[in-house]
């Protein structure tokens, strides 16, 4: 890496949620740094004052890639993985814009919804060669 060359550039890789994410996996436990609701709210509160919006919505979405997986899973038949993966991406971002503390719903269930549907309408729009309206299916 060109950074460690470069006087001070340690803090910048320990602080980088990537450099963290990539130190847990080496450990075998991403959950420990991200298995709790209230890193959640927090980075929910920090995406929406607009504070390191892409570092922590990289923690969202690698702190829950477990559960991302598992809910395009009936989608695999249709589309590259990948793909479906990004497209959950966008949903989560969704979610994070759309969602409500105060309704008492936890974060999670409430973006399934959004990652759902993001990914069925990229696959109602990519999914075939010949484009069917979505109200004919």
């Amino acid at each position: 890496m060109r950074l460690r060359n470069i006087p001070g550039a340690d803090d910048v890789i320990q602080k980088h949620p990537v450099a963290i994410k990539n130190e847990k996996e080496q450990r075998g436990n991403w959950s420990t740094v991200f298995g709790n609701d209230n890193c959640i709210k927090e980075s929910l509160e920090m995406i929406k004052n607009e504070i390191c919006i892409t570092d922590n919505m990289q923690l969202l979405y690698y702190g829950n890639l477990g559960l991302i997986k598992k809910f395009i899973k009936p989608y695999l038949a249709y589309e590259n993985t990948e793909d479906l993966l990004q497209e959950a991406y966008f949903g989560l971002q969704e979610a994070v814009t759309h969602y409500m503390a105060e309704k008492n719903v936890l974060f999670i269930t409430y973006a399934k919804y959004w990652i759902k549907r993001s990914v069925m309408v990229y696959i109602e729009k990519c999914g075939s060669v010949i484009r069917i309206p979505s109200h004919i299916r």
